[in-house]
């Protein structure tokens, strides 16, 4: 029943509004007659180094950041402030996501949405990225604040600045970017995500990558080989060479007795076309 009335919420609020009295005009506000797809065609961007890095982050968390993310202008050399709802600008450096573009990218109802999002905005103040730079690691906040919004059902944004100058594009950067559509991760899991993010990385088609940089992307620099194999590795292989997107095949290359290393043979799917930067 209640994703019953999520769907008569989407499509025709008013309906319901008539109908039953109890539900709010607040709610009727916030569900449009239908989800607006644009947000599958934002473009995410990033540095290839935090492509390579470990994200310290749920599934649900990682969905609510890329959301975030697409709604950057990366293309241009300076980040550009956004438009919010009332028709201001917001803070520099601030994006909203909505519980409906939420919906969008992840195929759920709204009442999960609004779970999703409320749970998701909580916990990811506290998460980091961690990258290797010269051997050592470090560790950067993706938010300087979250805010989740119960009543109009968004989350308000704003990047840690030194997070923000890993999804900004300079021409020097040359080909140490990747991008790529959020319709082309819709519904993926996430190893699955990283595993696609690390290969882009990559911009040829074939990628050598050693297990212990798998194991530190995938935030499984613990598990044993066999477990990290069986448990997220070879699922996140098969759903992408499942997906139309990409054609993935993955050869261990063994040293003794042990994989050293994975060769990705990496072409792309019928509705998709590599990107150079």
């Amino acid at each position: 029943m209640g994703t019953a009335i999520d769907v008569l919420l989407a499509l025709n609020p008013e309906f319901l509004l008539s109908r039953f009295g109890k539900i709010s005009q607040r709610w009727v506000e916030h569900f449009p007659r239908q989800p607006p797809p644009r947000v599958l065609n934002n473009k995410v961007g990033m540095k290839i180094s935090i492509a390579r890095a470990h994200w310290n982050v749920t599934e649900r968390e990682k969905r609510l950041l890329m959301l975030a993310i697409s709604k950057i202008d990366y293309s241009e050399e300076q980040i550009q402030q956004e438009w919010g709802g009332d028709g201001a600008l917001l803070p520099f450096g601030t994006v909203v996501i909505t519980a409906v573009e939420y919906t969008a990218l992840v195929g759920c109802t709204m009442r999960d949405a609004y779970q999703d999002l409320k749970t998701a905005t909580n916990s990811l103040q506290s998460k980091v990225l961690t990258l290797v730079m010269g051997g050592i690691e470090r560790k950067v906040n993706f938010t300087k604040a979250a805010n989740y919004d119960r009543v109009a059902g968004l989350v308000e944004i704003e990047f840690n600045s030194e997070f923000l100058g890993f999804l900004t594009r300079f021409k020097s950067d040359g080909n140490r970017y990747v991008s790529y559509y959020l319709h082309e991760v819709k519904r993926f899991s996430l190893p699955q995500w990283r595993l696609f993010e690390l290969l882009l990385s990559y911009h040829h088609s074939n990628a050598m990558i050693s297990m212990d940089d798998l194991k530190f992307v995938m935030g499984c620099g613990k598990w044993t080989t066999r477990d990290f194999r069986r448990d997220v590795l070879n699922p996140a292989i098969d759903g992408l060479s499942k997906n139309r997107m990409v054609q993935l095949e993955a050869l261990p290359v063994m040293r003794g007795p042990k994989i050293q290393h994975f060769k990705f043979t990496r072409k792309p799917g019928k509705h998709r076309k590599s990107r150079q930067h």
